[in-house]
């Protein structure tokens, strides 16, 4: 079994973007688990996973075409918590959602996609950018 995380926020846009890139790549979807990671920074409503719109609507679109996908949450750090459901499921690729900031942006809000991509040995696929 090939498992990819696919680490999403809360833009519809980009998790999409981040589908379509992932069921382009040339792999076997029967051999494959897409697991959706969503970390909440601050969840006051008591949201599960599944509400959250842009989880939602790439799980359906995964599951239609034909992948197998699992839907896991948590809270706090978005990079430390990606990286540790990676290395708890044994991840073969990381895709995650880059955003257009400027350097002085990033030296300021910090970056998941750097963070990750400065962290982990394993392959990480960066798609979605928006601004």
């Amino acid at each position: 079994m090939y498992n990819i995380i696919m680490a999403v926020d809360a833009s519809e846009e980009r998790a999409k973007a981040q589908a379509d890139k992932i069921t382009k790549l040339p792999l076997d979807k029967d051999a494959v688990k897409i697991t959706i990671v969503h970390v909440f920074s601050d969840n006051p409503r008591g949201e599960s996973t599944s509400q959250v719109g842009s989880v939602r609507h790439t799980a359906d679109q995964l599951e239609n075409g034909g992948y197998e996908v699992e839907i896991r949450g948590t809270g706090g750090d978005p990079s430390a918590e990606i990286l540790d459901i990676a290395e708890e499921i044994d991840a073969d690729l990381i895709s995650v959602a880059g955003r257009k900031r400027s350097p002085s942006g990033k030296a300021i809000f910090g970056s998941v996609s750097q963070s990750i991509l400065l962290q982990t040995d394993r392959p990480v696929i960066i798609s979605g950018r928006d601004q």
